[in-house]
């Protein structure tokens, strides 16, 4: 909660550009470029390095793509309006004092957690060599710059906090599995 009021109320130096049909944000050292294909991460230098974006959902070993989505802005967060299987999923991110905060907000369970179970996603890390280290992935451009994946975090919708892991699949994408028995 204390990141996210952090993030939430930073100042208008982390506010979100429109530059055509592109959102760009700037943070700590680097920038994000959202469009259709996702979050894309530059050095400061304006090197792309890699981008994020969720690309499936669902339970393990039952996840589907989520469609296609246009970035939205307000202030400091970008939000994408996903679908998978009849579920909006909402895919957010927030720049701030902390860096990029990414987050997800899933409106129901999918059939296949119906009755409990992990909920699934899998977001892809085009560009980076992903791997973990302690607690937290790191993401690595070609050029050695490192970004840290951490601090996971899940609630349900009333708020109480949920058991949640992150791990790598075997295709590289992120991993991320929250238990919502």
């Amino acid at each position: 909660a204390v990141i996210a009021a952090r993030q939430q109320g930073a100042g208008l130096e982390y506010a979100v550009r429109r530059r055509g049909d592109q959102l760009i944000a700037e943070a700590r050292g680097f920038s994000v470029r959202y469009d259709a294909l996702g979050a894309h991460i530059a050095s400061e230098r304006s090197v792309e390095h890699g981008a994020l974006t969720l690309e499936k959902l669902g339970c393990e070993g039952e996840t589907a793509s989520v469609s296609a989505a246009a970035p939205s802005s307000e202030h400091n967060r970008v939000a994408y309006s996903r679908q998978v299987d009849g579920v909006a999923v909402e895919e957010w991110y927030l720049t701030g004092p902390m860096g990029l905060e990414q987050g997800f907000t899933v409106d129901a369970r999918p059939a296949c957690a119906a009755q409990g179970g992990e909920l699934v996603l899998e977001v892809a890390a085009a560009g980076f060599g992903v791997r973990a280290e302690g607690d937290a992935l790191v993401l690595e451009a070609a050029g050695g710059e490192r970004y840290r994946y951490s601090d996971l975090f899940a609630k349900d919708a009333k708020g109480t906090a949920l058991p949640a892991r992150m791990s790598l699949t075997p295709a590289g994408r992120i991993l991320l599995a929250v238990n919502v028995a």
